[in-house]
């Protein structure tokens, strides 16, 4: 017997239950409609009998009144009529005799009629006498109407209650029917299935590498064929094991448990975007669905960018700085992702991208943690500072006495290093209120030629004392954007004083700006030796110098200038300069966009 004769076969007992359960409901529903049947065959003839023979004596009632009334003998042709309707009538009610006493009610209903038509019919009948043999008539009929009345109540109640006896049998039967097809069914299924199960396990021992699993079933149906076939299986998959591909098989094995290993989350994917390989870590953190569209948001942008960068290149992506990792809000605490990226490749073809997003939060932390410890110790220098610059100030202008030649030359030396560290610490309470993000931007419509004009005077006499050419290209003098005036103004000062710092002696810097799509692009260009490309991406770190350089800095100023660019939802690069040396450029939103977000 085949696996579908089986299914049908243990399906048959809901079918018969199914069947028992309609055939009760239809008994019930014919019980049901042959009670009302019966009432009304049984009684409902005499009871209208009846009330039509008392319709017709009240008719014969009003003739003889009226007879009476003009005086007059009562004609019989006036109420011959209703006499033959009465008469049949009663024939009608005496061939329907249904209930016990019924015969003799019939009975005296015909002698108070005859009684009643031999008053009508006498010569000098009194209208007293009719009244009477009426009353003794109705009265007749009013019995045979109340026996009628009382017998249709009472089949009425018995049909009920025999409604609800056949109700709750049936009630019971079905419970019952359901109850022993359900069991019936349940054990022919299990019998049916425990092939199904011996089956499961062959294949999680196969599953978990044990190639000599072998299944043991009897019969000849379906299951018992697909447990051959899985044993035949089981024997080629141990020869294939034990072949060269085999070897292969164990090689990627191992590969897996490498890449389970790691501490960071790997995922690989093929050159359309499909996930092809995925390690352990990576499946706790993110979980099954690893495709781009299925990521949080935000490392879905950052995984991309790292897929694309590589798959355009060929060449290894690596974040340059902390900042590039992305918040990931899980459970029970966020934690920051920094996503890299390298190419799969497979004979010298780019097949792959393995995107590696390492666990962060740590360094973060720390790196905050060092944050509020510049900010702290900044601010906390900043008040000795002030005083000590004070001091030497008044020592040079000699308030506390005369001073010699070296003496002077020492202070003014002081007095200029105090001065420098006034500076850097400036800039590292800028750079800390910038990174905790609790500075808020006082955006104003602001003349970028105008920006760019007062920048310039204020950095004219530093650049000539240094024979350093300042120089403006002409541009489009009504471009505007919205931004903070003193922080943007801070950006223009650092970039010139880098420029001027590099361009050298009797060098040239030109400052532009135009108008690049959505965005006002200002450029600076110097003339000094430029920034080499593998360290253009560095330079806006903080604390970052270029190896080789003998130029004095904090270098807190072009990554303060980072800051306060992307505050403005900008952008700033290097570029190689027309004069030969570097070109910095920024870019904010123009005054149209601005205002639109």
């Amino acid at each position: 017997m085949n696996l579908r004769r089986k299914l049908f076969f243990a399906q048959t007992p809901l079918m018969l239950a199914v069947v028992a359960i309609a055939g009760g409901a239809l008994y019930a529903a014919v019980e049901f409609g042959a009670a009302p049947a019966e009432i009304l065959h049984q009684n409902f003839r005499s009871f209208d009998a009846g009330r039509s023979m008392l319709h017709l004596s009240d008719t014969i009632d009003q003739q003889v009144l009226a007879a009476s009334l003009r005086g007059e003998r009562l004609r019989q042709e006036a109420v011959a009529e209703p006499i033959a309707q009465f008469e049949h009538q009663l024939r009608l009610q005496e061939h329907n005799i249904t209930e016990q006493g019924e015969r003799e009610a019939t009975a005296e209903l015909g002698r108070a009629w005859r009684a009643y038509r031999a008053e009508l019919a006498t010569e000098h009948g009194l209208p007293a006498a009719e009244r009477r043999r009426s009353r003794e008539l109705r009265s007749a009929i009013g019995r045979i109407l109340q026996m009628n009345r009382d017998a249709m109540k009472k089949k009425s109640e018995r049909a009920e209650h025999a409604a609800e006896r056949i109700s709750a049998v049936l009630a019971v039967a079905a419970v019952l029917a359901f109850v022993v097809a359900v069991l019936v069914s349940a054990a022919w299924i299990r019998r049916i299935l425990a092939p199904l199960r011996v089956l499961e396990r062959g294949v999680q021992r196969l599953a978990a590498g044990d190639f000599d699993a072998e299944i043991r079933v009897v019969g000849t149906d379906e299951i018992a064929t697909l447990s051959s076939s899985f044993n035949e299986m089981s024997v080629r998959l141990a020869q294939y094991k034990q072949s060269s591909l085999g070897e292969l098989l164990d090689a990627n094995s191992r590969l897996e448990s490498v890449m389970d290993s790691l501490a960071d989350a790997v995922v690989v994917y093929d050159l359309a975007g499909a996930v092809i390989a995925k390690n352990q870590v990576a499946t706790r953190l993110l979980g099954e669905a690893l495709s781009f569209d299925a990521l949080p948001e935000g490392l879905e942008d950052a995984v991309s960018d790292a897929f694309d960068r590589v798959r355009e290149s060929g060449e290894a992506y690596e974040p340059s700085s902390l900042d590039a990792a992305v918040e990931l809000s899980v459970p029970p605490a966020p934690r920051w992702l920094l996503v890299g990226a390298t190419p799969v490749r497979a004979r010298e073809m780019l097949a792959g991208v393995t995107v590696a997003m390492r666990d962060v939060t740590r360094s973060r932390r720390i790196e905050g943690f060092k944050g509020d410890l510049v900010a702290a110790a900044a601010h906390e220098l900043g008040t000795p500072l002030t005083s000590l610059h004070m001091a030497v100030h008044l020592c040079l202008e000699q308030a506390a006495g005369p001073l010699t030649d070296r003496q002077q030359d020492l202070l003014a030396t002081a007095r200029q290093d105090c001065e420098r560290l006034q500076g850097v610490v400036e800039e590292l309470l800028e750079m800390a209120r910038l990174e905790s993000g609790t500075t808020r931007l006082a955006r104003t419509t602001l003349n970028v030629a105008e920006l760019v004009k007062d920048a310039l005077a204020r950095s004219s006499a530093r650049a000539a004392e240094r024979g350093i050419r300042l120089e403006l290209v002409p541009s489009d003098l009504l471009l505007s954007i919205e931004g903070d005036a003193l922080r943007l103004e801070r950006v223009l000062a650092n970039l010139l004083d880098n420029a001027c710092l590099h361009a050298g002696d009797g060098g040239r810097v030109a400052v532009g700006f135009e108008r690049a799509e959505a965005s006002v692009r200002v450029v600076i260009d110097d003339s000094g030796p430029g920034v080499p490309a593998e360290l253009r991406e560095r330079v806006f770190q903080k604390f970052f110098r270029v190896p080789g350089t003998t130029k004095r800095g904090s270098g807190l100023g072009l990554s303060i200038v980072d800051d306060i660019v992307r505050a403005h939802g900008g952008a700033v690069g290097i570029d190689t300069s027309p004069l030969g040396g570097a070109r910095f450029w920024f870019s904010i939103p123009a005054e149209t966009e601005a205002r639109s977000k």
